[in-house]
């Protein structure tokens, strides 16, 4: 593929190079080395994938759980540079429900009273 690209190179600046009456036989061989390449391109994506998919297979018959977690599980990037205090705060800001402890019955009541 390294070889085909380069004769690609190659012709390009030929074709760039060449009169308006010669470029025409160095675009037909371009072309053939194009369509080459392309296909050597696929088939070597093609033969990565399938070991991809062969490992991937080995990979859950020997464990399935760990496969499963390892599909699910993001990984674990930079460090967390706060104090303590102020991740409790915006946390507690965040997460917290100030009308946890009324009843449902009350909060009903209440909010369709102001609605009406």
């Amino acid at each position: 593929m390294d070889t085909l690209r380069k004769q690609k190179r190659k012709l390009k600046k030929q074709i760039r190079a060449a009169s308006s009456e010669g470029t025409d036989g160095l675009l037909v061989i371009w072309r053939q080395l194009k369509a080459r390449h392309s296909a050597l391109s696929r088939a070597e994506s093609a033969r990565k994938k399938r070991s991809q998919k062969r490992k991937n297979q080995e990979r859950f018959i020997r464990d399935p759980f760990q496969f499963a977690r390892q599909l699910f599980q993001q990984p674990k990037s930079g460090t967390l540079r706060v104090q303590r205090n102020e991740l409790k705060t915006h946390l507690k800001k965040t997460y917290s429900d100030p009308t946890r402890e009324i009843h449902l019955e009350e909060t009903t009541c209440r909010y369709s009273s102001s609605q009406s």
